[in-house]
């Protein structure tokens, strides 16, 4: 079954052209799975029960869908390749999925964030480069640390950034982070280049790519450095970009195509976010309010 798991992986990166850090995740699923299936048949029945499992050992509802998709995808693949005689139908029993508001950070906290690199510090310039494209341009860190030198259009006005499944967009670059950027590449990135370092944006100061793990401890560093919620990752950054778009007038498409989702279902959901600040607006501007 290890074979059948690996070619099935495999069959996703290049076939399907799904992101690593998606693989990874089904790797894992998968493995789970089947660790609690033992000597158990593959058959529909047994797959709720690993539902229900799941369920009781209080993972969100978020989580144990994604786990039942990834099992779905596995049988489907395995029933393609003759494996299994008939494909298992998954039996409904996962619990509604919840739809969880994302966390924003008000603009005051991304100042306070942006501003805690000290200058004539190690990776000064890198570290606000970094924080300044996160919040500018609304970033995964899985896309950041795998920005090429090769990203930036238009004089620096606008990035180009491969998302999920290797989709393209163009995103523009703020002002602030492109003064940030182009410092970096001036004056710092030189000095940690090495002869063998890759055309990635950013480096570490082994002058490798920066990894995604690298990118969440420079968040976590400053975040703790500015005093703000230990919570505040680099999703959260992405979370503030929208939030803060659509509470100054931006269009749902418009946030949608910036945030590279494939579904607006998946932007709405910062609607309920920005709702607030609406409510906000009209009660202070309208006359009956």
């Amino acid at each position: 079954m290890k074979q059948h798991i690996n070619d099935f992986l495999l069959y996703l990166r290049y076939e399907k052209g799904v992101s690593e850090n998606t693989i990874e995740a089904y790797r894992s699923d998968i493995e789970q799975f089947l660790d609690f299936l033992g000597a158990l048949a593959l058959i529909p029945q047994n797959i709720a029960k690993f539902s229900v499992y799941l369920h009781n050992r209080e993972y969100s509802p978020a989580s144990i869908s994604r786990k039942l998709s990834a099992i779905k995808n596995f049988c489907k693949y395995l029933y393609i390749e003759k494996i299994l005689t008939e494909e298992p139908q998954l039996i409904d029993v996962k619990p509604k999925r919840e739809k969880k508001l994302p966390k924003a950070i008000s603009l005051q906290e991304i100042e306070k964030l942006i501003s805690a690199p000290e200058q004539n510090t190690p990776f000064f310039m890198r570290d606000t480069a970094i924080l300044e494209l996160f919040y500018a341009c609304g970033l995964r860190a899985s896309e950041l640390a795998n920005l090429k030198l090769t990203a930036f259009e238009n004089n620096f006005e606008l990035i180009k950034i491969f998302g999920k499944g290797s989709k393209e967009r163009i995103v523009p670059l703020g002002s602030k982070a492109k003064t940030a950027i182009l410092n970096y590449l001036q004056k710092e990135r030189p000095e940690i280049a090495r002869t063998h370092s890759p055309e990635n944006l950013f480096l570490n100061k082994s002058g490798q790519a920066i990894t995604r793990q690298g990118l969440f401890n420079i968040i976590k560093k400053y975040v703790h450095k500015a005093h703000l919620n230990p919570r505040v990752s680099p999703h959260t950054l992405r979370h503030s970009f929208a939030t803060h778009l659509l509470e100054h007038g931006a269009g749902l498409r418009d946030v949608q195509e910036l945030l590279g989702h494939s579904d607006i279902s998946t932007t709405q959901i910062y609607t309920s976010v920005s709702r607030a600040k609406i409510k906000e607006i009209y009660n202070k501007a309208h006359p009956h309010a």
